[in-house]
């Protein structure tokens, strides 16, 4: 799935799978104050009108591409923030998954150790129960490195309250909307000064002017240095000075949202190291358990008892409870190859949001 954008006339494709974690500003000018000659000239008043109706249509096509950009920027910013939910949803799911299969994990262990050293003690498998050891102890290890994954966890919700540092309350705070109709307002003093202008086209053509007609050309020219002004004015004060503090709003906030990516991608990377470990924990644990039967089977078809407490009973009791603890790992080790493929995607994104190569 892509988005089409229509950007300076040209098409934009952006894929879903592309986060960008900046923003394109639009660059422009600030205008110049009108200047006219006090002087009555009518070539030269005309060539003025021209030159203003054509400063004032670049304000307000400025101030309108001005506003379209922050639209889209607004529209961006809650894009982004759902995209951020969604990634951070999906984690807390995979946190939760994970946690669980550690849990999962220390019982298995646990419960075979503890079968282990029975068979130690048999003079079995002491080799098997110091690894077994060994490994429970390392994943009691990686337990304890779940609680600042909670704490990251906790902190992110945080930010993506209504109050938090993700909040979209700003884009409604700064900047220029479509409700201020400064671009309308604009438009309407260009249509004063653009019919000015054609007026002094005419009094151009006729070269001399009525004592009447020539004291109403005279006002328009006040007129059209008036509409100038206030449309400069109106561009620069509401337009241009709210647009710059909206982009540095928006640096700011990028900024913050840069962050939170890269706790985003922190806490998925250590989800999928632990994934990993406790796979390859359960792999080897599965390992030692097959060298179980193959020494039980011989004491149990010769009667052969290593200790007197080690009964033929509690000999089958054990290779079923190793039976069914291998069973159990076996799945616990499906489980984490079905569920591996969420941690990848997000072990291979970069941090502004691309694929490695």
């Amino acid at each position: 799935m892509f988005f089409i954008f229509i950007f300076e006339g040209r098409t934009l494709k952006l894929y879903l799978e592309t986060t960008v974690l900046m923003f394109f500003f639009f660059i422009f000018e600030d205008p110049s104050p009108p200047k006219v000659q006090p002087r009555y000239d009518l070539d030269l008043d005309a060539s003025y009108a021209k030159t203003f109706a054509g400063d004032v249509g670049h304000l307000w096509k400025t101030s309108e591409s001005l506003l379209v950009y922050q639209e889209l920027v607004r529209k961006g910013v809650r894009g982004l923030i759902e995209l951020m939910k969604e990634e951070y949803s999906e984690i807390l799911h995979k946190k939760s998954e994970v946690f669980h299969l550690c849990n999962y994990c220390t019982q298995i262990l646990q419960r075979t150790e503890q079968l282990f050293e029975v068979l130690m003690q048999a003079n079995m498998l002491s080799t098997e129960y110091d690894e077994i050891c060994d490994m429970h102890k390392k994943v009691l290890r990686i337990s304890g490195s779940l609680e600042p994954i909670e704490r990251t966890s906790q902190d992110l919700k945080s930010k993506f309250l209504p109050s938090g540092l993700l909040s979209d309350s700003w884009i409604l705070q700064v900047g220029t909307h479509p409700e201020d109709r400064n671009v309308e307002k604009i438009k309407v003093l260009l249509d004063a000064i653009t019919a000015i202008y054609q007026q002094f086209k005419k009094d151009k053509a006729e070269r001399r002017l009525p004592y009447n007609e020539e004291q109403i050309h005279k006002f328009d020219k006040q007129k059209l240095v008036l509409h100038a002004t206030k449309a400069r004015s109106l561009f620069t004060e509401e337009c241009a000075m709210k647009y710059r503090l909206f982009i540095s709003k928006s640096e700011e906030w990028m900024r913050k949202v840069h962050h939170v990516k890269k706790q985003l991608l922190g806490v998925s990377s250590q989800l999928m190291n632990i994934e990993k470990e406790i796979t390859l924990l359960m792999d080897r644990a599965l390992k030692l358990q097959e060298h179980v039967p193959q020494k039980l089977l011989p004491l149990l078809s010769s009667g052969m008892k290593p200790q007197a407490f080690l009964s033929q009973n509690t000999l089958v009791e054990m290779t079923l409870g190793m039976k069914k603890l291998k069973e159990e790992m076996e799945g616990v080790v499906k489980e984490l190859n079905e569920n591996n493929h969420f941690l990848e995607r997000f072990g291979t994104l970069t941090l502004d949001g691309g694929l490695r190569g």
